[in-house]
């Protein structure tokens, strides 16, 4: 991409284009469409598909001067790898673990001898009236006053909403003035 004055800048997307271009260079096939039009835009990665091209080629012209493999090489190395010896699936050896799991529980269990024993009894002790009484009276004492307390605020509160509503404000010219109010002294 270019900015206003025509000095190329790479995007965001660059390392991604990049690494497209690589892939297609290292496999020998075709850039993309969106591949194309990013090289036609982007002067960063057009110079690193030249540089990719001219490392390719150096390489493959190096990698042909070398002698062929084979003379040195051992036999069993150019047959390839050997083919994998088949071990248990581990859905197998899940399996007999848990099969091998049941049957130790089920010998364990067998193995015990439950003890008898007499039932347990249980004895309910009943409280003394006479605390009980005591106990709830302390209770209750506290939030009866906290209720008596939000009673008196609530009509505290609609007294005042009450008076607020009823006085009528006077008009500017009737204001009363102070000097009207003032007792005179009395000789």
């Amino acid at each position: 991409m270019k900015r206003g004055n025509g000095v190329a800048i790479s995007t965001m997307l660059c390392p991604i284009f990049q690494f497209m271009i690589s892939a297609a260079i290292d496999s020998r096939k075709p850039l993309g469409a969106r591949t194309h039009r990013h090289l036609g835009r982007c002067d960063a990665c057009k110079r690193f598909r030249e540089t990719c091209l001219t490392l390719g080629e150096t390489l493959r012209s190096e990698a042909s001067a070398l002698p062929p493999a084979g003379g040195g090489v051992s036999p069993q190395i150019l047959a390839g790898p050997l083919p994998r010896r088949r071990r248990p699936s581990m859905r197998f050896v899940q399996l007999a673990a848990a099969c091998v799991a049941i049957v130790a529980s089920i010998f364990w269990l067998n193995g015990r001898v439950q003890p008898t024993s007499e039932p347990t009894r249980y004895a309910f002790a009943t409280p003394d009236i006479a605390i009980a009484q005591t106990w709830t009276q302390m209770l209750a004492a506290p939030l009866v006053t906290e209720a008596q307390n939000l009673s008196n605020d609530a009509q505290f509160g609609l007294r005042f909403l009450i008076t607020c509503m009823t006085i009528r404000p006077v008009a500017s010219d009737a204001a009363p003035h102070l000097h009207d109010f003032v007792p005179s002294p009395q000789r």
